[in-house]
């Protein structure tokens, strides 16, 4: 879980085992978060600008300090075939973590027409879905809108909502991959269900789109 905080912290919880057989046993998964388990926080060591290696801590203070100089007001969280994916609003950065080997990337993401702060964010699935990542944009004097991050690490712009001056947020997409659906929070609030022109899945290799140079 992450904490919109300028000081907040990346949570890791693991329930212990035999909560986790009791539950699978009894097929009630969601209350496997209000049961017994241990709670540790990311620590992010840097090596250079684009990468380093991480490891979880119990000590929150410490934790604390590590997140308001290197991941400050994290949001958007998801986790795909061993890699957690991480931004920072603050910081305008996507942080992809290797769980298994305990390094990680950074990519900026301030560039060509996004300009706000990353935010929510959702990855694909479906055989193609491995390396594409959509996320959220949260502005209030820019049009906040839906950008992504191919495979080469490229970031591309899907849409922008140039009459909302809010943040988009909500992001899904349809069991098929044909549709996203995204809100944008406020003046006025508002669902919007987005098809691409080129009648591609938005898992689909090939995209209509323009893309902007990473650093």
């Amino acid at each position: 879980m992450t904490e919109d905080d300028s000081y907040g912290v990346t949570r890791r919880f693991t329930p212990y085992p035999d909560v986790v057989m009791e539950n699978y046993e009894t097929e009630s998964f969601e209350n496997i978060l209000m049961q017994e388990g241990t709670t540790d926080y990311l620590i992010l060591v840097p090596l250079s600008r684009q990468h380093g290696s991480f490891y979880w801590t119990n000590d929150l203070e410490f934790a604390r300090e590590n997140g308001h100089h290197l991941y400050r007001n994290s949001e958007g969280l998801d986790a795909y075939n061993g890699k957690l994916y991480m931004t920072s609003k603050a910081y305008k950065v996507l942080y992809i973590l290797d769980l298994d080997n305990g390094t990680y990337e950074a990519s900026l993401t301030h560039n060509g027409a996004f300009e706000g702060q990353p935010d929510q964010v959702a990855r694909l699935s479906g055989a193609q879905a491995g390396d594409l990542l959509y996320f959220c944009e949260d502005s209030q004097e820019v049009a906040a809108g839906v950008h992504g991050r191919d495979r080469s690490g490229k970031f591309f712009t899907v849409l922008e909502g140039i009459d909302y001056d809010t943040e988009s947020t909500g992001l899904a997409f349809s069991p098929n991959n044909m549709f996203m659906y995204v809100s944008f929070q406020d003046n006025p609030g508002l669902i919007v269900s987005v098809k691409r022109l080129d009648g591609l899945p938005f898992h689909g290799n090939v995209l209509d789109i323009k893309y902007h140079s990473l650093f």
